[in-house]
């Protein structure tokens, strides 16, 4: 019975940790800072492309630069593989992220990035957080589509 204990706790412990990233990209796309950081423990950390937000004041400046800097974002998520050890965990999850721009000409560019995000997550009396979201650019493309006038 402790087995089948232990294996429903880590099923339950998998799929929080999961609901962590898909929550994640929701607050990204949505631009929802207060959303994003508690995401994270208080020192948590988000690292990427040379840049490197620790805590929740750096990390909550994340969805800002987002809004001016894209017109809109829609991460999606791929494979997730998750090791729970008690209250730690760690994590790899796959995503493709498109960041739409209006250009002058009119048209709609896509960037669309793969991304695998390496995480170190932690148990928390609020929940599973991020200790520390790694994020590895894997490749980019480039690609005009139709928003359907919703940018």
């Amino acid at each position: 019975m402790a087995d089948l204990d232990e294996a429903l706790r880590r099923l339950v412990d998998e799929a929080e940790i999961r609901g962590l990233s898909l929550r994640y990209a929701q607050a990204v796309d949505r631009r929802d800072a207060d959303a994003l950081t508690a995401l994270f423990t208080p020192d948590g950390a988000l690292e990427g492309s040379g840049v490197v937000s620790r805590g929740r004041e750096q990390i909550g400046k994340i969805p800002p630069m987002m809004k001016r800097r894209y017109d809109k974002t829609y991460h999606t998520l791929f494979n997730q593989f998750v090791a729970v050890d008690g209250d730690a965990a760690t994590g790899e999850v796959y995503s493709m992220a498109h960041h739409l721009n209006r250009q002058e000409d009119g048209r709609t560019c896509d960037l669309v990035m793969a991304i695998t995000y390496r995480d170190r997550y932690v148990r928390t009396a609020d929940g599973w957080r991020f200790a520390h979201r790694g994020i590895e650019l894997q490749w980019k493309q480039t690609a005009f589509v139709d928003p359907d006038d919703k940018v």
